[in-house]
């Protein structure tokens, strides 16, 4: 009985490590001796101890992906993932994946590279297996005409198609603008934050936009 006591203190206590739990009392089933039992007899009763059961009540984990996403300016058959901390060099004309330990997938799809003033740069590309919903993003950077200061702002541009059984429409297009630091929520609750664009003006520049991911909590 002491041994079975201790086991259970012991799962409390690595719950109580991890920081979230919830306990819970159940019967250990343990038969005692009546008092009232008549003597030579042993009459055992129901009276059973009250033993606390843990159970993890930890609220979910949202899963985070920094995203860049460039095409290399002199060769726009290729590009250049960076995901969370995860580089790969993708080519449309052989390997365009790069899949992340925990089994995220970024797929490019097209590249573009505009050299002229006001041009788009960056790429298209898929993420899967990510999070709830699969996407497909154009994600580039372009320079706006800004009147009011007589010249013009650098943004991110976003065109967003997300595939959900679960929401209706299945399939779904979101269009948006973001300066450095502005966020969109999508209709499936992820959340795209604008981090920062990438120019570089050499030969083998890479041009794009770094965003962040946030999955929505399932």
């Amino acid at each position: 009985m002491k041994k079975i006591i201790l086991s259970v203190l012991l799962v409390i206590s690595l719950f109580l490590i991890a920081g979230c739990v919830k306990t819970t009392e159940i019967e250990d089933g343990t038969e005692v001796a009546d008092d009232s039992a008549l003597a030579g007899e042993a009459v055992k009763s129901s009276a059973a101890k009250k033993i606390p059961v843990p159970t993890p009540i930890c609220p979910p984990t949202l899963k985070d992906y920094d995203v860049g996403a460039f095409v290399i300016g002199t060769d726009p058959n290729t590009a250049v993932f960076q995901v969370n901390g995860v580089t790969k060099n993708v080519a449309l004309s052989g390997d365009r994946e790069l899949v992340l330990p925990g089994g995220a997938l970024f797929r490019l799809n097209s590249t573009l590279y505009q050299a002229y003033a006001g041009g788009l740069r960056g790429t298209n590309f898929v993420v899967d297996r990510a999070c709830a919903s699969t996407y497909s993003f154009a994600a580039y950077w372009v320079d706006l005409p800004f009147p009011e200061a007589s010249t013009t702002k650098r943004v991110g541009s976003f065109t967003v198609h997300s595939a959900n059984t679960r929401l209706t429409p299945v399939t779904f297009q979101e269009d948006f603008v973001l300066e450095n630091g502005q966020s969109k929520t999508l209709r499936d609750g992820a959340k795209v934050i604008m981090k920062s664009s990438l120019e570089q003006n050499y030969a083998g520049g890479w041009h794009g936009v770094v965003f962040e991911l946030i999955c929505p909590s399932s």
